[in-house]
């Protein structure tokens, strides 16, 4: 094993620390069920791909867009992979009752826009059973989205090694 393997999954774990210490933070003070607040973490997934592909490429001189793409979406499948199992344990075991507010908070907004209350019921029961697949799906396609949004911005900003300067000509 060389020195350079398992890096992508060190900066997969770091990132997904900073996003469940970012998570604790937003439950702790009140702004978890923010919409827009929520989606703050997103443009932050792609700044932090974006640092880490710049790092890999530095680090490494490998520079083609393929590697450097390629470590950026092997460290957001780390992120991505921690994060499912976070939103799982924090919404079952952690804080529980985040995630019957939160469905709450949506009947509450689904009356007053005028939806039936039989409508709204079967919602509720659809949310409360399916809540493991709905929050397993969207943790991964949101963070795939936003990590292959990175990935892809760093491995075409990223200064290509210019193949005259590497070869001697005699």
């Amino acid at each position: 094993m060389n020195k350079r393997s398992g890096t992508h999954i060190r900066d997969g774990a770091l990132l997904a620390v900073f996003l469940i210490v970012l998570a604790v933070i937003y439950h702790l003070t009140g702004v978890y069920g923010n919409n827009y607040l929520s989606y703050l973490i997103y443009p932050l997934i792609v700044i932090a791909v974006i640092f880490f592909c710049f790092n890999y490429a530095k680090r490494t001189g490998n520079t083609r867009f393929s590697d450097v793409f390629g470590y950026g979406f092997k460290a957001i499948c780390v992120t991505a992979l921690i994060m499912v199992a976070w939103n799982i344990l924090a919404s079952q075991v952690i804080f529980p009752e985040h995630t019957t507010r939160l469905i709450a908070e949506r009947q509450k907004e689904l009356i007053e826009v005028g939806v039936p209350r039989e409508e709204v019921e079967q919602q509720f029961s659809f949310s409360k059973k399916y809540f493991n697949v709905l929050t397993i799906s969207s943790t991964l396609f949101m963070y795939a989205i936003s990590g292959i949004v990175g990935a892809l911005l760093a491995a075409s900003l990223v200064k290509k090694n210019n193949a005259y300067d590497q070869t001697e000509i005699k």
